[in-house]
């Protein structure tokens, strides 16, 4: 799954999944803009066209203040999603992987 955000600013919270759950989150952040950093248990990142992974079921997060035009882009996987895709041999982290891979890449006509 993706979500996308124009111009959001988020205070404090933990994502609530709709009940579903969902064990990890990637964001990127897009536009023309300053500031904007997701505070991630107290610590800042910045995520303008920079990627970050962090656990948005459990980790509290939020937004900076920013200025200019910002877009993030935050990918999440449910956790029962997950738990049906697991191969043999492969680590939760191979399958979340796997799964953001397939689920965002586009079929290019040949």
């Amino acid at each position: 799954h993706c979500a996308v955000n124009r111009n959001a600013e988020f205070t404090p919270h933990v994502d609530s999944g709709k009940g579903q759950g969902q064990s990890f989150s990637m964001i990127v952040g897009l536009g023309d803009y300053v500031g904007g950093e997701l505070v991630v248990e107290g610590n800042s990142y910045g995520v303008r066209y920079q990627p970050l992974e962090f656990d948005g079921w459990k980790q509290i997060h939020s937004t900076e203040p920013f200025e200019g035009e910002r877009y993030s882009l935050v990918w999440f996987t449910p956790e029962k999603r997950e738990e049906s895709f697991v191969c043999a041999g492969e680590t939760k982290e191979d399958v979340r992987a796997r799964l953001l891979v397939d689920a965002h890449t586009l079929a290019l006509p040949h």
